[in-house]
């Protein structure tokens, strides 16, 4: 149920009746529309019931203006509580009037009857489209529905002392909901009055819409004080069955109750339409966007068959690209809509929209774009991307571009599937983040991550345990007291060159080495090179593969889930020992220290240099307060670096880093919201400290490693660096608080 109180388009407030003055009248309407045309709408009589008024528009000087069209009506409304003459059955009134051949001066409504003659002035502010094409089509109405028909056909409302009151609209809509539009107050305590439709057993209908309406007619009629409270209703509900018969309308105001007939015809596209604008503060497009959400198809079948091509629009809107999700499509394009003239644009698909979007867009500069249109300034983003969320499946998906006059145009969005090519749509994705925006962060949140997530996410959820291969090479460690747990992607070659210097060092004896496949295409080459290497070398490893790509962290949690010990020890492939015997002091370390989460060792490069020492973080004002991963001391000489023992660290790195199984799980392990392999670690790292844990750094202990040479990944480009300020922007939406404690 909405429930909001709308202020009415009034423009004119003039209607006061001077007590001196033979006429009693009010302007409702009054304004320009379209080019150079006024359009006026109220009533008038004469206050002694004798003789019609004759209504023109003047100048300030007495020209007449050029009257288009006029139309009158009996405004029973008025009657029924202004005491007006039965014999008087024209007294409301519509007129157009030309204003090509006439200047900005004042102009004025001019009311005439025998010698008695009176002068209001007008407003000429542009007025809501609702209301021109409501006061429009009250014009074109043919004679059959004019005021003497109208007042005859009129259902007899029943008398009430309590309440006054007057239903415009009764109707139903394809037979299953019921609009009610009119006014109703409180005579005794000159207020509105809460309005309903029942069955007549008492069963609410379910409301859909209520919106209150400021009628300053009626509170000139009642002659109620202007801050009374708004007078004017419509009402939209679901009738509770196919049937619209049992139908009743109740006002209640304290203890009073009047129940009247309701009385319904049949209401088609437009009237609903208009009459919901007219009430509300949304325009048409708006209102039709609405109605679809609320009513669904029944009204969306009605809208699709006035839908415009987007050239019948004064905008051009073009989809270069869309990337299909379960729930929700990620687009690409531009937009030509340099003078405002699009309301809103919603993601359609079957009869289901989402919320406007038009507001929401991420706009950028296209070059290419601004080129081909002249008419654009130089500064002008025609670009746009947006993640649009929609609780349907993404297949036959479009866009529904609603300009400001209440035409609405499709354009296809023709989603595409990237299922198996999750690298290429995440550089499409990557493609429309612009670093140095000021509003990073908002693209990141609102855009970004939710396409990049829906992206990887059936790649890196974790295989059922009867999906994955284990091959056993070697004899098995039945109690292991370590689990070392190597991913494979790219160079899986890096297995015989680890295992070379493993199988030297004794350390290994009683030690589960598990290497987990993370690219699949290798399966048939790698099982060949275990087979060599379990010939040539006299150790035990096994090979975990669950035929998909899982990421880094995916392969991680994957081994964790096979490993055998109490204790982990996740190993990039590119790092190989510089000596024997690190293992087991490294063990030994581990459980000499308080509390310990994740310790680390020192790693250098093959030229001796440091590549990790533990790990800091670092804001970036550049990136819009970004933290980011920093390795202190990175490609200084080992000997220019303090030498430390057992260090407690914040953070360390996942090359190397050792773990208890069950404080591995107990935090969730990895998590595989950061894309190929960034984050994961000081992630990891700072789980355990919130859990409770400290992290070490054992800095007596160096390993070799070949940074980044066990990944043939992908190929460069500024997408990898986009990549690294997502995945930043994701850890520090996680641990800014925790980051700025560590820090500070």
């Amino acid at each position: 149920m909405v429930l909001r109180k709308i202020k009415n388009r009034i423009i004119s407030r003039e209607g006061e009746v001077s007590k001196r003055s033979v006429f009693q009248y009010c302007i409702d309407y009054s304004g320009e529309y379209s080019e150079n045309k006024l359009i006026v709408s109220g009533w008038v009589f004469q206050t002694d019931g004798s003789g019609d008024v004759s209504i023109s528009v003047v100048q300030s000087n007495g020209t007449l203006v050029h009257t288009l069209a006029e139309r009158r009506s009996a405004r029973p409304d008025v009657k029924a509580f202004m005491s007006v003459s039965e014999e008087m059955t024209d007294i409301g009134f519509v007129i157009t009037c030309d204003l090509e051949l006439v200047d900005d001066k004042p102009l004025f409504i001019h009311f005439s009857s025998g010698s008695n003659e009176q002068r209001i002035p007008l407003c000429r502010d542009a007025i809501d489209k609702p209301v021109v094409e409501s006061l429009l089509s009250s014009l074109q109405a043919e004679s059959k529905d004019s005021s003497s028909s109208s007042v005859t056909n009129r259902p007899v409302w029943p008398v009430s002392t309590e309440f006054g009151y007057w239903v415009e609209l009764c109707g139903i809509y394809k037979e299953r909901f019921c609009i009610l539009r009119g006014w109703a107050a409180d005579l005794e305590n000159k207020s509105s009055v809460e309005v309903s439709v029942n069955r007549v057993n008492g069963a609410s209908m379910r409301v859909l819409e209520f919106d209150r309406v400021e009628r300053h007619d009626v509170l000139k009629s009642l002659k109620f004080s202007d801050d009374t409270e708004y007078l004017g209703f419509v009402l939209l509900c679901e009738l509770d069955s196919d049937s619209n018969e049992n139908l009743e309308i109740r006002l209640n105001s304290g203890q009073k109750q009047l129940t009247l007939p309701f009385i319904s015809k049949k209401t088609n596209f437009e009237e609903l339409t208009y009459s919901l604008a007219e009430a509300s503060e949304n325009n048409v497009s708006e209102t039709k966007a609405k109605l679809c959400k609320k009513l669904g198809n029944s009204y969306f079948e009605e809208l699709s068959t006035r839908l415009k091509n987007i050239s019948e629009l004064n905008v051009k809107v073009h989809v270069d690209i869309a990337i299909g999700f379960e729930k929700g499509c990620f687009v690409s394009g531009w937009i030509d809509d340099i003078n405002g003239e699009i309301s809103a644009i919603h993601l359609c698909g079957g009869s289901r929209l989402s919320n406007n979007l038009l507001h929401d867009l991420c706009y950028f500069k296209r070059a290419d774009v601004n080129k081909a249109f002249p008419h654009m300034p130089d500064n002008y983003l025609a670009g746009f991307c947006s993640f649009m969320e929609l609780e349907i499946e993404a297949k036959d998906l479009s866009l529904l571009v609603f300009d400001r006059y209440g035409k609405v145009a499709k354009v296809k969005a023709s989603p595409k599937c990237y299922s198996g090519r999750e690298i290429e749509a995440t550089k499409i994705i990557l493609s429309h983040v612009e670093p140095s925006d000021p509003s990073l962060g908002k693209v990141f949140e609102r855009h970004i991550h939710p396409a990049l997530q829906r992206v990887w996410q059936q790649r890196l959820s974790q295989p059922e345990v009867d999906t994955v291969r284990v091959t056993e090479f070697g004899k098995p460690i039945s109690n292991p007291r370590c689990s070392v747990i190597v991913p494979l992607y790219g160079r899986y070659d890096f297995v015989l060159h680890q295992i070379a210097q493993f199988v030297s060092d004794s350390d290994f004896d009683d030690v589960e080495l598990i290497y987990v496949l993370d690219d699949p295409t290798l399966e048939a080459p790698l099982l060949k090179l275990c087979h060599d290497v379990e010939q040539l070398f006299p150790i035990s490893f096994k090979l975990v593969n669950c035929g998909s790509n899982l990421g880094y962290a995916g392969a991680n949690n994957l081994g964790a889930r096979f490993a055998k010990a109490e204790t982990l020890l996740l190993l990039n492939s590119d790092v190989l020992p510089t000596e024997a015997g690190w293992l087991g002091r490294m063990l030994e370390a581990y459980g000499n220290c308080d509390h310990a989460g994740a310790m680390g060792v020192k790693l250098i490069f093959e030229d001796g240099s440091i590549q990790h020492n533990g790990m800091s973080f670092t804001k970036s004002s550049e990136y819009k307060d970004i933290w980011l991963n920093e390795h202190p001391g990175k490609g200084l000489p080992e000997w220019a670096m303090p030498q430390i023992g057992c260090q407690a660290i914040s953070t360390v790195t996942a090359a190397c880093l050792m773990v208890q199984k069950a404080k591995f799980n107990q935090v969730g392990g990895f998590s595989t919201d950061y894309i190929l392999g960034d984050f994961e670690d000081s992630d990891l790292c700072l789980k355990l400290i919130d859990a409770g844990y400290q992290n070490y750094l054992l800095g007596t202990e160096k390993l070799y490693h070949l940074e980044r040479q066990s990944q043939s990944l992908v190929d460069s480009g500024d997408w990898k660096f986009k990549l690294t300020l997502y995945n930043a922007w994701q850890h520090t939406q996680m641990w800014d608080n925790t980051i700025e404690g560590l820090e500070g």
